[in-house]
This record gives C-alpha cells, sequence and structure tokens, in this order.
C-alpha cells in the first residue's frame, strides 16, 4: 500500500483532501504535516493553537507530523524545517505527499518542483474541483467549520469567527474565491464525516495584525460524559491538573481524548478492555 503524508492546515481543503485520500484503497494516509510557529505553538499563517490541531488529528484518527519554525522565519528555513521532517517520513517509507490545493498551477508547479528534489511524488486529490461546488458540498455534507482568519483588503472584519455555512457563503464580496485560495481566508474544521468526536472550542474576542484579523479560538471544556451524558468535572480542567483518563494506561491516549468519560464510565471501560481492575484516581 502506497503511504501518503498528507500536507495539512485544519481547514476545508485538506480535511477533504484526506477525505478523497482515503476513499483510494491503494493509499494510506500515515502523517498529517503541519508548521507550528515557536514559542507560540500556534499553525503558521493561521495561527491556531497546537492544542486544537492535535484534537483534530485524534479525531481524524491520523498521526501528527508537527514541523517547528520560528516566528517570522524566513522561506529558507521554513523549506529546511518541513525538508527535514519530509525526509524522516520518507525514511519511514513516506513516498507520496498530498495537498489540498484546488486550481492555483504556479502553487502545483512549485510543490511538484520541491517535492522533486527529496525524491518524493506528490498527488492533487480535489485537483480539478470548482471551489464554489467544493464549499457547498462541503457544508452539505455535514462538515462544520469556523472561519479564522482573513483578509481585510478583501473581506469585512465581521466575517471573521463566525461558522462557515451556507449563509456565509451568501454574503461573500464578489470576487472571493469561495473556498479561499486566493488566501482571502482561512479555516477550522471541527466536526463532520470521519471526525471520531466534534473538536470543542470557545471563541475568544478576535484581534487583528497589519491587514488580516484573526479569530482567537480555545480548546472548549468537555462538561458531559461522551458516554453517559452524565456532567462532570474533567481531571484535566482541575487545578492539581490530574486526568484521569491520560494517567490510566489501559486506556489509549486516541481513546482518552475521542471520549472524555466521567469516572464510573471509564472504570466500566477498563473493565471491559482488560478485565477487573478498579480504576485508581491518581491525584497530585
Amino acid at each position: 500500500m502506497e503511504k501518503v503524508a498528507l500536507l495539512f492546515s485544519g481547514g476545508e481543503d485538506s480535511v477533504l483532501a484526506l477525505a478523497a485520500l482515503r476513499k483510494d484503497p491503494a493509499r494510506e494516509v500515515v502523517a498529517l504535516v503541519t508548521t507550528f510557529t515557536d514559542p507560540e505553538n500556534r499553525l503558521a499563517m493561521h495561527r491556531i493553537r497546537r492544542a486544537l490541531v492535535e484534537a483534530q488529528a485524534a479525531s481524524v484518527k491520523c498521526r501528527l507530523e508537527a514541523v517547528h519554525v520560528p516566528l517570522g522565519a524566513s522561506n529558507r528555513t521554513y523549506q529546511d524545517a518541513m525538508n527535514r521532517s519530509l525526509t524522516r517520513l520518507r525514511d519511514e517509507g513516506v513516498r507520496t505527499v498530498a495537498t489540498g490545493d484546488l486550481h492555483l498551477q504556479d502553487i502545483r508547479a512549485y510543490r511538484e518542483a520541491w517535492l522533486r528534489t527529496l525524491g518524493l511524488q506528490t498527488v492533487f486529490p480535489i485537483w480539478g474541483h470548482s471551489p464554489f461546488l467544493v464549499a457547498r458540498e462541503f457544508v452539505d455534507a455535514g462538515y462544520r467549520a469556523a472561519v479564522i482568519c482573513i483578509d481585510r483588503d478583501r473581506m469585512p472584519a465581521e466575517s471573521v469567527g463566525k461558522e462557515f455555512d451556507h449563509g456565509w457563503l451568501d454574503a461573500l464580496p464578489a470576487g472571493v474565491d469561495p473556498c479561499g485560495e486566493g488566501g482571502e481566508f482561512h479555516t477550522f474544521v471541527h466536526d463532520g464525516p470521519g471526525f471520531a468526536f466534534p473538536i470543542p472550542i470557545a471563541r475568544q474576542t478576535p484581534y487583528s495584525d497589519q491587514r488580516f484579523t484573526f479569530a482567537e479560538l480555545d480548546l472548549g471544556p468537555h462538561s458531559l460524559c461522551t458516554v453517559c451524558n452524565a456532567p462532570f468535572t474533567c481531571g484535566a480542567e482541575l487545578p492539581a491538573e490530574h486526568c484521569w483518563c491520560m494517567a490510566e494506561p489501559k486506556i489509549a491516549p486516541d481513546l482518552a481524548a475521542a471520549t472524555c468519560m466521567c469516572p464510573r464510565c471509564l472504570a466500566d471501560t477498563i473493565t471491559r478492555r482488560s478485565g477487573p481492575d478498579p480504576l485508581v484516581r491518581r491525584d497530585s
């Protein structure tokens, strides 16, 4: 099976590319390659917190390959960091890199030439699709996304922070690509087909930097057990910072992230997986 690494931004184009790749039985997406800036630990350009992207990767059940670059890094520094990560993935058996590009020929040519120097081929699973159809079909398919960044030279500031839905698309100014291919806006997908669980997001006050306005998103609190729907206080939110899910070695990290459970349901899960073994809460 062909191992594929996907250049991943967390937006609608990346998520649709992942979905398209997973429909191909001859390919396996083994890593989502995402760039974060240091020391902020945020997604480069989009400024989404790493915790949100990690939750995305856990929900779509794919490894996150984090590439770190200094804030304000030059293109050369950025490419060197990407080259190191992609070379490591190539050494692990990856031969193909995918992107969610739709129609910008110069971007495609650049990626193909760059990745060829690393001995990697490229694939563009949603290339040539109409941005107008892609945006509408994305919403119709049940995906949910927040608009996290807009270019105020091309869009009104109040567009940021809203849900990427039909109403938002209807209000787009003339000339704006409905998938933001020209950098007019970016999105963060927090639920939809292929997600094991929705990403809880908490919207904070937007802020501006030069001509861009950003939605400040935090990972929202878990307040209901995803198994029995009972309200409870998640241990990760307590001052002692103890999470009985992540501290329990019998629970896989992806399960803990996907199903924030009350202690009772977690104990039941442990019993089903490994036989009777009472849960001991690890307070610190």
